[in-house]
């Protein structure tokens, strides 16, 4: 397994959690960079690398990716997959077209019925 970095804060919580436990190595990091197409910052890594997958008062939840017991292609498949559909798509973002349906509603006479092309759209590539 790759190490990691120096892990002396993560240790500091450990101690101060009283947590002895530690996660079953299952993936290197540099794997997991590769399969997700992007490197980790050392202080999640050292997190991940001694904390298992888990909960926080309901609150706050946390997969390992380098954890074996972590079920790597859904962790793949669900986790990052929301995450970045959230960075691209908040839930809270305007609908532009849901507006304007409405501002024509409003104004009782503009019709913005357009049909859609419902045909979902090539994954973007980053190099």
């Amino acid at each position: 397994m790759s190490p990691t970095p120096t892990g002396r804060p993560v240790e500091a919580i450990a101690r101060a959690a009283l947590w002895s436990g530690q996660i079953v190595p299952g993936r290197d990091w540099d794997v997991v960079e590769r399969e997700i197409g992007t490197a980790l910052p050392d202080d999640y890594k050292d997190l991940l690398s001694r904390f298992p997958s888990g909960t926080y008062r309901n609150a706050v939840w946390v997969a390992s990716p380098v954890d074996a017991r972590t079920k790597w292609p859904a962790f793949v498949d669900n986790e990052i997959r929301e995450i970045l559909e959230e960075a691209v798509r908040p839930e809270t973002r305007v609908k532009i077209g849901s507006e304007l349906a409405a501002f024509g509603r409003r104004l009782k006479g503009l019709d913005f019925k357009v049909a859609r092309d419902r045909t979902p759209t090539e994954p973007a590539v980053f190099e």
